[in-house]
């Protein structure tokens, strides 16, 4: 007998066959892949008399799957409601909850089984109960976007300005799915367009990218300004949403909304669009006044954001409308420094092209060809090296991109360095020791590889007319 038989012969409601494999010893308890038990697959097919049946032969009505659902909540699920009635009669628990803590009444709301609903009401579910994220069947049913029972649900006593666990309202959830028909509905019942949830997040923000909702919320009064704790405004949140909150934008804008509104890291929405690579929103801020050299609370100007980022177009699309090629961050880097340390090549060549000066060094003294070397980037640094970046270069601490590519064991670079003639005697400064520190000491690039990196050790020592010294202790940055 396969494992699985009594399944197939429940889903098929076929009830002599389910008599006969029960009586030649087939487990009523056993579960396939997902926990689900016989009993399972007759809520799900809505199959009463099976239901009876595997009752009056062992099956237990409480049983849980995988996600910890009851037949109830499958039965509600598929709005079997007969199969409800029957279950309960039969001593289903109403109040059960799976893993998420919900409710029949709750996954009845979820699939907009109005029927059902409205039986589980009359047979004593709990419209008030709340899942492990503080939920309500209420703010379920407006999540999913179920109108009509949300209309059923607060007609009969459910709380509109009820919150969740996070402070979100069922408004807040139609808003943040778009559901423009709750939260007419929701807002027609009186619930709060101002209500802000823990992190200050109003309905308006959660709107967009769904422009007939913002209208909608803009047209009752909401706040176009609200700002929350982070100082995002649904601007802000708008440009998240990238072009495809492109509408919302620009309605915002038309509202009165301050295209110039920095968060507390001092983004604004161009900030935003050009770090979420979007061309077409970045146009759009631009053609509405957006600053190209606003910085944020590290200076960074959107450019930085977009190399950052890694997208050439809305790079080279910010360089020709004016952003600053040599514009540096508060640590003095440049928007050529990070294209070099994130690794993208392509946006190095261009801004190379577009005169960016490879050889900008930051506030510690260190160029794109430094970091490229200690980043292990050997493509990217022969492109420096092509465009002009020596092997030589010295920092005021003596590093040179030797030491830093045998500290951080690149050993591709260490070798095409030292074929370049970079200089494996040069002496630095600990990389680990502050250059202010009094216990600096003089390292040459075969102690940098006294961390561990074996490897570069070895083929430094190989290296033609190197001392193959030990330091007769280690070096500071190892003993601290």
């Amino acid at each position: 007998m396969r494992e699985d038989e009594l399944h197939v012969a429940v889903a098929s409601n076929r009830l002599k066959e389910v008599k006969r494999l029960i009586r030649n010893g087939a487990d009523t308890e056993f579960r396939d892949p997902r926990g689900h038990t016989p009993l399972h697959f007759a809520a799900f097919h809505g199959h009463t008399d099976a239901v009876v049946t595997l009752l009056e032969l062992g099956g237990s009505i409480h049983a849980t799957d995988k996600m910890g659902s009851t037949p109830l909540h499958i039965a509600a699920f598929h709005g079997h409601k007969d199969m409800v009635v029957t279950l309960l009669e039969l001593g289903a628990d109403i109040h059960a909850n799976n893993q998420m803590g919900r409710t029949p009444l709750h996954i009845a709301g979820t699939q907009g089984k109005l029927d059902v609903v409205v039986k589980l009401l009359e047979l004593g579910a709990d419209i008030h109960a709340t899942d492990k994220g503080g939920h309500s069947p209420l703010h379920i049913a407006a999540h999913c976007g179920q109108a009509a029972v949300v209309a059923e649900l607060t007609g009969l006593g459910a709380d509109i300005h009820a919150t969740d666990k996070e402070g979100y309202t069922p408004l807040h959830l139609a808003a943040d799915e778009g559901h423009l028909e709750v939260v007419v509905k929701l807002t027609d019942l009186g619930a709060d367009i101002h209500a802000t949830a823990q992190e200050g997040s109003t309905p308006l923000h959660f709107a967009p990218p769904v422009l007939d909702v913002v209208v909608k919320l803009a047209e009752l009064g909401a706040d176009i300004h609200a700002a929350d704790m982070h100082g995002y405004t649904p601007l802000h949140f708008a440009a998240v949403h990238g072009r495809n909150g492109i509408g919302v934008v620009v309605k915002l804008a038309e509202l009165g909304a301050n295209i110039h509104a920095a968060t507390k890291d001092g983004h604004t929405s161009l900030h935003i669009a050009a770090q979420e690579g979007d061309l077409d929103l970045v146009m759009k801020l631009l053609e509405l006044g957006d600053d190209i050299h606003g910085t944020d609370k590290d200076a960074n100007p959107p450019l930085h954001l977009a190399v950052f980022n890694g997208d050439l177009d809305v790079v080279v699309q910010l360089m020709e409308l004016g952003a600053d090629i040599h514009a540096t961050d508060k640590n003095g880097h440049t928007p050529l420094y990070i294209a070099v340390v994130k690794g993208h090549l392509d946006v190095v060549v261009r801004l190379a092209e577009l005169g960016a000066d490879i050889h900008a060094t930051d506030e510690d003294g260190y160029s794109p060809f430094f970091r490229a070397a200690s980043k292990g980037h050997l493509e990217l640094a022969m492109k420096l090296v092509e465009l002009g970046a020596t092997v030589h270069a010295v920092t005021t601490h003596g590093h040179t991109p030797l030491h830093l590519a045998a500290f951080e064991g690149h050993l591709d670079m260490v070798v095409k360095l030292a074929e370049l003639g970079a200089d494996i005697h040069a002496t630095s400064q600990a990389l680990s020791v502050a250059p202010s520190s009094s216990h600096s000491s003089e390292v040459i690039p075969l102690e940098h590889c006294l961390g561990g990196w074996l490897q570069v050790a070895e083929r430094v020592i190989r290296c033609p007319a190197v001392p193959s010294r030990r330091p007769r202790q280690p070096p500071a940055w190892l003993r601290a």
